[in-house]
């Protein structure tokens, strides 16, 4: 999916992706976790670059509890 397909499909323009691409901008929260869900991608990946594990998520939660 280029950012045209995109930005239609969000009902945006591709100047409008390509400003998320970029960090000149930001989708809404609903829109941010669509744009997770069509691409197929964690949110984390996509709007932060940093690639959360599993395992890391699940010895955080271990941890709060003790």
């Amino acid at each position: 999916m280029n950012q045209e397909e995109l930005g239609e499909f969000f009902g945006d323009s591709k100047a409008t992706v390509s400003n998320w691409e970029n960090g000149h901008s930001n989708p809404s929260l609903d829109d941010a976790f669509k744009v997770s869900r069509i691409l197929k991608k964690d949110i984390n990946v996509l709007f932060s670059g940093i690639y959360v594990q599993d395992s890391h998520i699940s010895e955080r939660q271990s941890t709060k509890g003790a």
